[in-house]
């Protein structure tokens, strides 16, 4: 999936680069279109930590109970 992601975001990049406007407006598109893969990545990294947290809780709880 992260493979997708980066595929489409390099697609729209040189999309964004051969486009016929004015320089700065394409660097600005450029800059927010890496600002929101960005904030995307953040917030599935932080589900990730989140998820593996509470997995962590649940197996620690059943251990602590086992004994």
């Amino acid at each position: 999936m992260n493979k997708i992601i980066l595929a489409l975001a390099a697609g729209v990049a040189i999309g964004l680069l051969v486009a016929p406007e004015k320089g700065s407006k394409t660097r600005q598109k450029l800059r927010d279109g890496f600002d929101e893969y960005k904030d995307k990545a953040t917030d599935a990294a932080n589900d990730f930590v989140d998820k593996v947290d509470r997995t962590y809780t649940k197996v620690k709880t059943k251990f602590n109970n086992a004994i």
